[in-house]
């Protein structure tokens, strides 16, 4: 029987990579790692080996640490005088000499939490480390705390007494830090010393005697590492030690008893608890790490415009939002110890109904963990100013990117409104600081992190773009459909009026579709109409007619109804091809580019969304829709193409892959290609966590269809997957006219539905069986006095007038099982549409149309 159990444990350390029926990643480290730490502080890697990285803590977004070697786990076990000690993490090339590695690890990431299982023949006891930063829906003190929390779980499963010491390293790396054109890489002045906190915390303060008035001070601050002290616990602290050594000078001792040296020298720092664990039974020692750097300060002028600005050289400290509330990291690392039960139990109320519900494995793991962008790209200032990076290490601290954010603000609409609400005023904000003319323009950008927040006038920050202002204008009605706040519309509504302006006088050469560059800047813009942006104008159009009538404002609703109609007719006159709309049409010479472009649907997309219904006829949409899935889709693996020709060639390879997911698959959802739609995003899937192995630094630039990576790190459009939510369960809202929108989709692998659906306001559970059932239970309120009167369909049909309004309350459940049997039938496109090999031409189908299932 123990022979048989061995060759069990080995075939199980022969196990390596990713476990995709589990999300479980096996003995394998990846180049990204769940990041811990709060919104705008920051964070740290703990890689999927066991290891750590690519820190940001010093302020540096833009030059991440890589892997950080005097950053550790290590374990000492002892039973009846057999002693093991092991490092946890798996062995390389760069490791220390003179240590053991850890046989085995089975990492499974949980954005913003890791459960990481250690294995070793060596060790008689089961380790496994929960490690988590708090991040709690409409909580946002406590969802931007710079620190994480790190418990081990040791099991004895010996039949005596077994001494375990779990020990925990940091490195004392203030001073460095940086960007892309600043490398800042002093230590000189570091030191650490032994500190208790007023808790039950002991371990090392990191701290410098270095001084700087520039922007260098951005890497000043303090650490600090607690291990929390328990009864019978012996605890040991070292200060020192040489992270540059061959080996850890505390090893040897901690190796032979379990107790760490005091140390000499060195930027290292090390706590250890020595726990005595009878036989069978489990202990947990738990360890808080703070990092404290609490300047942030930009200098105006840092990434200036080409043009010239007026306060070039002013200096601000733009700081945190914990600083609020706590002077020091001791402070912070108690706070955490002290209500770690509660934090993790926030954290874990939006992560577990994703977890229960019955969606796919792959597309839980995606959900979860696509919402890091939150975190490492988010900033949020002492004064509560709150913008979104577009892209770490490579964007050079740009910020806001109101084209992208049409897709990524998926995850902060649902579960931190309040954050979505304030980066929206600062667009807002920004339309009026825009040079060289405040135009009505929402602009590109609202700041950069090294040089002023809040203000577009910085590289590349204000541009000709038309989808900037239809993607302000979608998003304006949806967040005040789902809020509720009025007072929100009041103050947008003025901006989203000279947005329109801006819109109609970007219209140059009078075919009604402004001309202009746009997201897709992967190429140089055309001068005529692209059907992306022809898209999003008709869907501004269609939101902010509804806006018009909410306000009040009769001479702009008729405006837009009518610019709306011409918009509408100019597409289907150059565009409308009799089954798709072709990329381009420039008036002036009648040339067109009829290739078929991905996002041709994006407007009609997020006018769904928001509750205003498809822009098109039926038949139109529903032709595109088949179009895009047999010409991009069905013959491309995994990436599709952005651009397809009418024989079915990729036309550009580079594809900006993570706005497929709403523009194409969502839309696909809407129309009824649920499987189709779901199989777009299983492709993004697929490249970060199959064919990358990195989804914690997702890139927006991709290759089709190989998926090669190109550029744009850790991008913040990752958390569009959100969006998939609200197209499966055809949910969305309109809480000041009490107005619910359901009209689920269904396909053969997913027969029914039993998820979550989180709006601004309140969470519900979704319960759908074709035919059957269709019952909506309130799970979370974070507001009073929420009615629904009305349920509609996604085309704002209305569907049933209750007789009694719904009484949004935690626990109460609204019956629609009376609706249940009037959705439609799933439906995939049987066809694709692809260039034989070396044809110069061709299309090949199965059929002319959807097949429909019964």
């Amino acid at each position: 029987m123990k022979k048989k159990t061995a060759e069990v444990e080995m075939m199980t350390y022969a196990v390596r990579g990713l476990d995709g029926i589990t999300g479980i990643i096996h003995s394998e480290r990846w180049r990204s790692g769940v990041p811990l730490g709060g919104i705008g502080c920051g964070k740290i890697d703990l890689l999927t080996d066991g290891s750590f990285g690519n820190f940001t803590i010093n302020h540096a977004q833009d030059k991440p640490t890589g892997w950080m070697k005097g950053v550790f786990a290590a374990v000492f076990a002892e039973t009846n005088k057999e002693k093991a000690c092991k490092m946890l993490r798996l062995a390389g090339d760069e490791e220390y000499c003179g240590v053991e590695n850890i046989a085995y690890t089975e990492y499974e990431g949980l954005f913003p939490r890791v459960r990481l299982s250690y294995k070793d023949p060596a060790l008689p006891v089961d380790i496994k480390l929960h490690a988590f930063s708090p991040l709690i829906p409409n909580n946002i003190d406590d969802s931007s705390l710079p620190g994480a929390c790190f418990e081990f779980e040791i099991t004895n499963r010996q039949s005596s007494e077994t001494a375990v010491s779990l020990a925990l390293t940091w490195e004392n790396i203030l001073g460095i830090g940086g960007s892309r054109e600043e490398d800042w890489n002093c230590t000189e002045g570091n030191y650490q010393e032994a500190a208790a906190s007023t808790g039950r915390l002991s371990g090392v303060l990191f701290a410098t005697r270095q001084n700087y008035e520039d922007r260098r001070k951005c890497t000043l601050g303090s650490y600090f590492l607690g291990v929390e002290e328990e009864d019978g616990a012996d605890i040991s602290i070292c200060t020192a030690w040489n992270t540059k050594a061959d080996t850890p000078e505390f090893w040897n001792q901690f190796a032979s008893t379990g107790m760490l040296s005091s140390g000499t020298s060195g930027l290292g720092g090390a706590a250890a608890a020595k726990v005595y664990i009878n036989p069978g039974e489990t202990k947990n020692v738990r360890f808080y790490l703070v990092w404290f750097t609490p300047y942030h300060i930009t200098v105006r002028g840092l990434r200036p415009p080409k043009y010239e600005i007026e306060d070039a050289g002013r200096v601000e400290d733009v700081g945190h939002y914990y600083l609020n509330r706590f002077s020091n990291p001791i402070q912070i690392a108690d706070y955490l110890a002290e209500n770690k039960d509660r934090l993790f139990d926030g954290t874990l109320l939006w992560q577990q109904p994703v977890l229960e519900s019955n969606l796919p494995q792959w597309l839980k793991t995606k959900l979860i963990n696509c919402a890091f962008s939150l975190t490492v790209c988010g900033i949020l200032t002492k004064d509560g100013r709150f913008v979104v990076m577009e892209s770490p290490v490579t964007m050079n601290g740009a910020c806001g990117t109101m084209d992208q954010r049409m897709a990524a603000h998926a995850f902060m609409t649902q579960l931190f409104p309040e954050l979505d609400m304030r980066e929206m005023e600062i667009f807002a904000r920004c339309q009026d600081l825009a040079k060289p003319a405040a135009d009505g323009r929402i602009p590109h950008f609202d700041g950069n992190i090294h040089d002023v927040i809040g203000d577009p006038n910085v590289d590349y920050g204000v541009t000709d773009w038309p989808d900037l202002s239809c993607s302000f204008i979608m998003q304006t009605l949806k967040l005040y459909r789902w809020t509720g706040d009025r007072s929100f519309l009041e103050r947008m509504y003025p901006h989203v009026v000279k947005a329109l302006e801006f819109l109609e006088a970007a219209d140059s050469d009078g075919d009604f579709i402004p001309e202009g560059g746009s997201t897709y800047d992967y190429v140089e813009p055309f001068p005529g109409a692209f059907c992306f942006t022809a898209s999003c104008y008709a869907g501004a159009l269609n939101t902010a007619m509804e806006m018009a009538r909410v306000i009040g404002d009769s001479k702009t609703e008729i405006y837009c109804r009518e610019r709306l109609k011409n918009v509408k007719d100019s597409m289907m006159k150059n565009l409308w091809n009799g089954r798709y709309f072709m990329k381009q049409y420039l008036p002036a010479s009648g040339e067109k580019n009829p290739n078929s472009f991905i996002a041709q649907l994006a407007g009609d997309w997020l006018s769904r969304l928001c509750g205003v219904g498809s822009i098109f006829p039926e038949e139109t949409t529903e032709s595109t829709v088949r179009e895009i899935i047999a010409r991009h889709v069905k013959p491309w693996k995994p990436v599709p193409p952005m651009e397809v020709t009418p024989d079915g060639r990729i036309d550009h390879s580079t594809c900006f892959i993570l706005q497929h997911e709403p523009y194409a698959g969502c839309e696909a959802i809407y129309q009824g290609y649920t499987a189709d739609g779901l199989d777009v995003i299983y492709r993004v899937y697929q490249v970060a966590w199959e064919v990358t192995k990195s989804p914690w630094d997702m890139k927006l630039a991709f290759d089709a269809p190989d998926g090669g990576e190109k550029w744009l790190s850790h991008y913040m459009t990752c958390p569009t997957t959100w969006h998939v939510l609200n197209a499966l369960t055809g949910t969305t809202l309109d809480l000041p006219n009490e107005a619910l929108y359901v009209d689920p989709r269904v396909s053969h692998d997913l027969p029914e539905l039993h998820m979550p659906v989180y709006f601004s306001r309140f969470w519900v559970w979704f319960d759908y069986v074709p035919e059957k059932i269709l019952r909506l239970k309130v799970t979370k309120v974070f507001q009073d006095n929420i009615k629904i009167s009305r349920i509609l369909d996604r085309e704002c049909r209305e569907l049933l007038k209750l007789n009694k309004p719904f009484i949004v309350t935690e626990g109460a459940e609204l019956n629609l099982d009376n609706l249940a049997g009037g959705f439609l039938k799933p439906k995939t496109v049987g066809y694709e549409i692809k260039a034989e090999c070396g044809d110069a031409a061709g299309e090949k189908t199965s059929s002319d149309g959807p097949v429909v299932s019964g």
